[in-house]
C-alpha cells in the first residue's frame, strides 16, 4: 500500500499538543492547579462559614472548576497557540513555540511524502531520500479526530493527516493487521482535536 501526502507547520503543531496531552507532568500539574483552585475557594468557604447558602454557591463552583479546569485549559491552550501562530503575532510565547517547530520541521512544510507499507517494512520517500523502518519496531498507534501518529521503538513519530490520505479504508486495515500480528497498543481518541 503507498500513501502520498504532504505536512504544514499545523500538524506538527498538533502533533506537540497531543503529546503534551499525554504527558504525565502536565496531567499532574494540570490535577494540582485543579487542587489549588478548589482549596481556595474551601478557604473561602472557611471565612463565610456562617452563611449556607453562600456556601453552597462555592462547594458547588468549587466542584465544577476541579473537574472542567483541566478540559478548558488544555481548550484554551491549544486555541491560544495555534491563533498566535498562525497569525505571527509578536508574543514571546508565540515566537517560542514557531520558532521550535520552525528550526526542527521548516524543511519539510509543503514537500511530498511517499509513505509505503511493505510485509516487513514501511517505506518513507521524501525530498532528503529513502528510509526503511521495520515494522516491528512500531510501538504504538495513536489515532484522533483528525490524525493518526506511528511511534517507533527508536522514538520517530510519523503524522498521518486523515484528510490529506484518499485510500483511508486501505490504511485502517493495514494498521489493524499490524495491531493484530504485532500485539501493537492501539490508542482511538476521536473526541481529541
Amino acid at each position: 500500500m503507498r500513501i502520498e501526502y504532504t505536512l504544514e507547520k499545523i500538524d506538527f503543531l498538533r502533533l506537540h499538543f497531543y503529546a503534551a496531552s499525554k504527558s504525565i507532568i502536565l496531567i499532574r500539574k494540570r490535577i494540582l492547579s485543579g487542587i489549588s483552585i478548589l482549596s481556595l475557594i474551601l478557604s473561602i468557604l472557611l471565612l463565610i462559614l456562617g452563611y449556607l447558602d453562600s456556601a453552597l454557591v462555592f462547594i458547588v463552583s468549587g466542584i465544577i472548576l476541579y473537574f472542567f479546569y483541566p478540559y478548558i485549559i488544555k481548550k484554551r491552550s491549544f486555541l491560544y497557540f495555534t491563533k498566535k501562530i498562525e497569525k505571527k503575532t509578536n508574543t514571546i510565547v508565540a515566537k517560542i513555540i514557531e520558532k521550535r517547530i520552525d528550526s526542527n520541521y521548516k524543511n519539510t512544510y509543503g514537500k511530498l511524502i511517499n509513505l509505503e507499507f511493505e510485509p516487513d517494512y514501511i517505506v518513507i520517500v521524501n525530498y532528503v531520500g529513502e528510509k526503511r523502518l521495520r515494522i516491528k519496531e512500531i510501538s504504538e498507534i495513536n489515532e484522533i479526530n483528525d490524525y493518526i501518529f506511528i511511534k517507533f521503538s527508536d522514538g520517530t513519530i510519523f503524522i498521518l493527516p486523515k484528510e490529506r490520505i484518499t485510500n483511508k479504508n486501505e490504511l485502517n486495515s493495514v494498521l489493524t493487521k499490524i495491531v493484530s500480528d504485532l500485539n501493537v497498543t492501539h490508542n482511538v481518541d476521536l473526541s481529541q482535536q
